[in-house]
């Protein structure tokens, strides 16, 4: 459905400016009415069925006066935005995606359950993980991220890492966090939808995120369940082609949820003795977890080698899996360099489905000619 918004300003241009940012960029989601007449908008509320009301805090609008359920909330010039005298306010010269936000939250507020919000279902989801720690799992699944949002693919980046934090590799404004959405999830919320909308918040490479939860502890109160509930919503909002998930690797009924949503598994390792044991063993544990559940199907399951070095390191071969690239460790290099670089490799496209998905033209750089052509 399309949320109906009539703002009331004495600034015609403003107006003018916010209603086409609003038509070029959610045109499917928002019907912008805007008015510099009090009488004219009071009018029009009823009348064209009004979801949500912003008007200018020099206007005398009373809430208890407007349609029930209409959301309402007074512009204001101050940064101070919220609940002020027992009003909500909305900053009136905020980034106009974050007043999209607050007429998404006000909706929210007033409105009852909420039907699908249209759009197709998300084209792949991507799981990495891995069976050792500290081999560049995060680095990896934020770096397929970036390169599928730079080749114009609406991605979202899900940490779902007990201690893992998105604002390592990402930044965007935006008020709520992931606790607010385990919270939807776990108190059966009717309009969990719109509330992962509202809680996303967009790097300026395009990628979306959720801040992390507020604390660990509450990462502990998903269960296999809450997980997939969580990620059919993900797929079926419409909201994103891509949804590229971060999560250790843990045999257990969230792994089973994961698997069950993902269209590709790839699992990180440095090449180790010891971490390519533990791939072999968590290879298997897949295939136990499938055996086990009617449900649960492997997806294609691919190996990415990071941090390797050729005199520790070995390309381990395992029955299914396919290595799909690599990169050496970068001495000297902080996160978000790391970052980079990686994204700029194209080993990564293989994950995207072949006749739409993230072009190999994405990132400025190609495979390398070191070791096996992976970038090394």
């Amino acid at each position: 459905m399309r949320i109906r918004l009539a703002v009331l300003d004495s600034d015609r241009g403003y107006l003018d400016r916010l209603s086409a940012f609003f038509a070029a960029r959610y045109a499917d989601k928002l019907e912008t009415y805007t008015f510099t007449e009090r009488d004219a908008a009071l009018e029009c509320l009823p009348r064209s069925r009004i979801n949500v009301f912003l008007a200018g805090e020099t206007f005398d609008v009373r809430a208890e006066k407007l349609p029930k359920r209409c959301g309402f909330a007074h512009l204001t010039d101050s940064p101070d935005t919220g609940a002020a005298d027992g009003r909500r306010t909305v900053f009136k010269y905020q980034a106009a995606d974050m007043i999209y936000k607050a007429a998404l939250e006000l909706f929210d507020m007033s409105a009852g359950p909420v039907r699908g919000r249209g759009g197709e279902d998300a084209r792949g989801v991507v799981l990495f993980t891995a069976a050792s720690g500290g081999v560049g799992c995060s680095s990896c699944a934020a770096a397929c991220a970036t390169r599928f949002a730079r080749a114009g693919r609406k991605t979202l980046y899900l940490n779902l890492e007990p201690l893992g934090d998105a604002g390592a590799f990402f930044a965007g404004a935006g008020q709520s966090d992931f606790s607010d959405i385990i919270f939807a999830i776990k108190s059966g919320a009717a309009n969990l939808p719109l509330k992962l909308e509202i809680g996303a918040r967009r790097d300026r490479s395009g990628v979306f995120f959720f801040a992390p939860p507020r604390t660990a502890l509450d990462m502990r109160e998903l269960d296999g369940d809450n997980m997939d509930s969580l990620m059919t919503q993900l797929e079926t909002s419409g909201l994103y082609e891509y949804i590229i998930i971060d999560a250790a690797f843990s045999p257990g009924p969230l792994t089973a949820s994961l698997l069950l949503h993902a269209t590709s598994v790839v699992f990180v390792s440095d090449g180790s003795e010891m971490a390519n044991g533990k791939l072999r063993r968590a290879h298997r544990e897949i295939e136990i977890i499938e055996s086990q559940s009617d449900r649960t199907r492997v997806p294609p399951v691919y190996i990415f080698y990071d941090k390797f070095s050729g005199k520790t390191g070995d390309f381990a071969q395992y029955d299914g899996a396919r290595v799909i690239g690599g990169a050496p460790r970068w001495e000297g290099a902080d996160t978000a360099r790391i970052m980079e670089i990686l994204s700029e490799l194209d080993a990564f496209d293989v994950l995207a489905d072949a006749d739409g998905g993230a072009s190999a033209d994405a990132g400025r750089g190609t495979r390398g000619s070191g070791v096996n052509g992976y970038g090394f």
